[in-house]
């Protein structure tokens, strides 16, 4: 195709620095009180969630 490695690999490098400048505006909660039950108990939920649907509301109160 006309490409030499090191241009795909520029390439990739170029994407991450961008990718890195955006990560930091991608937060939708920040938990502002780790020993608040309820807040660390919707983060736990949240991540439980993604793994065991259904369960969510045990697991995550046993976790928090």
């Amino acid at each position: 195709m006309g490409l030499h490695p090191s241009d795909i690999l520029l390439g990739y490098e170029k994407a991450s620095r961008k990718v890195h400048e955006l990560y930091d505006d991608q937060v939708c909660y920040t938990l502002k009180d780790i020993t608040n039950y309820d807040e660390v108990l919707k983060c736990m939920k949240c991540s439980v969630m993604s793994k065991q649907f259904g369960l969510e509301d045990l697991i995550g109160g046993l976790i928090t």
